[in-house]
């Protein structure tokens, strides 16, 4: 059951994936990429809690840069592929390519056609956490305080309401 819970989350991701980005997953891993390593020296530090506790995003020039050739290795496609996909990308607005690399800008970010994506990836993983909750999967050691918490209130599908995402 906990393999089922799994796979059925991440079909869910890669069908809001798919859906975004006009079917092209890959597209969307790319960005998402991009994104991710822009963002990474944020991760579990200060300044990165403040942008989220402001609900603010970082600024272009606080994002690092990644590279064609190491955004390829990271997502695993060849570097041409991954050169075509940055320039797609490019076209469409949705990166800039600078001397150090590709950043996602955080105006892209703050386009509302993104504001509907967080909730729903919210919900898919509080849907994945509770369901594995109650097959017997403990989440202490990565919770403070009631791990349990945060997953009352969820209807059966795993849906947080508007109270519990503020």
């Amino acid at each position: 059951m906990v393999m089922r819970a799994c796979a059925e989350f991440v079909m869910r991701g890669v069908d809001m994936m798919s859906e975004h980005y006009g079917g092209d997953f890959l597209l969307g891993l790319v960005h998402v990429t991009i994104w991710r390593e822009n963002v990474r020296p944020f991760f579990n530090k200060a300044e990165g809690r403040g942008y989220i506790a402001r609900h603010e995003r970082a600024p272009n020039e606080r994002r690092h840069p990644i590279s064609v050739r190491r955004l390829s290795a990271s997502v695993g496609l060849p570097f041409e592929t991954t050169r075509r996909y940055v320039s797609k990308l490019q076209r469409l607005g949705m990166v800039q390519l600078g001397k150090k690399g590709v950043i996602a800008p955080r105006e892209v970010f703050m386009h509302p056609r993104y504001a509907d994506a967080v909730p729903r990836h919210y919900n898919n993983t509080v849907r994945l956490i509770h369901m594995l909750s109650r097959l017997g999967v403990s989440f202490t050691e990565y919770c403070s305080g009631d791990p349990s918490a945060e997953f009352r209130g969820s209807d059966h599908s795993g849906a947080v309401s508007a109270a519990q995402r503020r």
